[in-house]
């Protein structure tokens, strides 16, 4: 009898520490699986082009998103092509009317009166913006517009107006990022610098010739020899192009779909190519005379690829898309067969009476119930906002709400009650469940999982 008291009594020892020991695994997190588990959303699907960290569904709508959460959001309806390149550069969209839209990032030199010399300023269009006095437009990128005639535009991206450029026509195609670069129908690659100053350093001249494909910098031949053009064009204008091919994947051409090129210094590109088999290559990134390609795992089944600075975006046959980043600083001759692909989500958008409305923080989808940031929403609407020793009070009109951060204890005018799911802290930001807190406000909250949209109506 003792002995088997004994036994019972190390088996319940044992079982309390199986209890406790599952319990501190199940509360502790790492912050990444905390934050992927905080903003996993839906797919990013019935996509039709790629390029860089954008998107165009076969709706016509454009899609952009970072490095950083891989979570679209959609910027522009109507589109027919664009160009993109990286997430925190410029982009240019063409609608299916041929007017150009641009957005981003952009940067310009202007020449200081006092010292005769030029000052370096930046300037951001958060959304994209209409460039005026163009005829209807076939492509374009960030600098450049190329128009239904083959002619080519150089855009103003300050004054949002362009200029037709001399010297060019019969043109089939820009670069794809924003290279003073373009090719014509006879597969010459014409090459000048015009510079954010609005000064033309040197005119239109063919580089390379025999050339069937101009992409992000690399000029590609018809024997699947790659050249690269500098980042600044004007560097080899002394010296006349390099006329030998930086890579040859001739060894490959049976097997070739398609290639990608990212060209983003002297010497350094980040092309990809793309197997019939729907499987991704690349090579060292530096100037390697005998590159070999390797493949990049992890990532299959891929239709259509886009080169960028430092990484590289893959359509997958399904009409989803797979991202990715190599470390800037990075040894450069390392193969990039170890990186690491992440499937694009769409972020949550909130609309106010149809309208996006602006977030100091993205819409969280966390246990499927949507979170936004404790301010935002509240004071948008001309209500406020009280937070301390995480107590949350929101007034809106003669309404108010009062919230306890990780309680599900919750006050609506005075009156106690339970929530489904409390407020929360996530990726350092306090977060509080839309649905309860408008409704409580009275204002009608309409989830649309399709399109991850949030749609918000004011009462009359």
């Amino acid at each position: 009898m003792h002995r088997n008291q004994s036994r019972f009594i190390k088996n319940v020892k044992w079982m309390i520490l199986s209890i406790l020991s599952l319990s501190l695994i199940a509360l502790w997190q790492p912050p990444h699986q905390v934050q992927a588990a905080a903003s996993a959303g839906k797919l990013l699907d019935s996509i039709v082009n790629i390029s860089g960290n954008m998107a165009l569904d076969k709706n016509g709508i454009l899609w952009r998103w970072n490095d950083e959460k891989y979570q679209a959001k959609p910027i522009l309806d109507q589109v027919k092509s664009f160009s993109g390149f990286n997430s925190n550069t410029n982009y240019a969209a063409v609608k299916k009317d041929g007017s150009v839209w641009i957005g981003g990032y952009f940067t310009k030199n202007v020449l200081n009166s006092k010292t005769n010399e030029f000052e370096f300023t930046g300037y951001t269009h958060e959304e994209p913006v209409k460039v005026e006095g163009l005829p209807p437009a076939q492509a374009a990128n960030s600098k450049y517009a190329l128009d239904t005639s083959g002619n080519v535009w150089a855009i103003d991206s300050q004054k949002l107006t362009a200029s037709k450029m001399a010297g060019l026509s019969n043109i089939v195609s820009l670069d794809s990022y924003d290279y003073d670069s373009a090719l014509d129908k006879d597969g010459n690659v014409w090459v000048w610098e015009f510079t954010p100053a609005g000064r033309t350093v040197f005119k239109p001249e063919i580089f390379y010739t025999k050339v069937k494909q101009l992409s992000g910098g690399v000029a590609i031949d018809s024997e699947w020899n790659g050249y690269l053009l500098s980042g600044s064009i004007y560097m080899y204008k002394h010296g006349g192009p390099n006329n030998y091919p930086h890579f040859n994947v001739t060894a490959y051409s049976s097997e070739i779909k398609a290639l990608s090129g990212a060209n983003v210094d002297m010497g350094i590109d980040f092309s990809l190519l793309l197997k019939k088999d729907g499987s991704v290559w690349s090579w060292s990134f530096s100037n390697d005379f005998n590159r070999k390609i390797q493949q990049i795992k992890g990532i299959s089944q891929v239709s259509q690829i886009s080169a960028k600075a430092y990484g590289g975006t893959a359509l997958h046959a399904d009409g989803t898309v797979s991202s990715w980043k190599v470390k800037e600083g990075a040894l450069l001759d390392k193969p990039p067969a170890s990186v690491k692909p992440v499937k694009v989500t769409k972020a949550i958008q909130v609309l106010l009476n149809g309208k996006t409305l602006k977030l100091p923080a993205d819409p969280l989808l966390y246990e499927g119930r949507i979170y936004i940031p404790v301010r935002g929403l509240i004071e948008t609407l001309g209500g406020t906002v009280h937070y301390a020793n995480d107590k949350v009070t929101l007034r809106y009109g003669d309404r108010y709400v009062e919230l306890t951060v990780w309680s599900k204890d919750a006050a609506i005018d005075g009156k106690k009650v339970t929530l489904d799911a409390p407020a929360r802290i996530e990726q350092g930001n306090t977060v509080i469940p839309l649905r309860f807190t408008g409704e409580a406000l009275g204002i009608e909250v309409k989830w649309n999982p399709t399109n991850q949209t949030v749609e918000l109506n004011l009462p009359a």
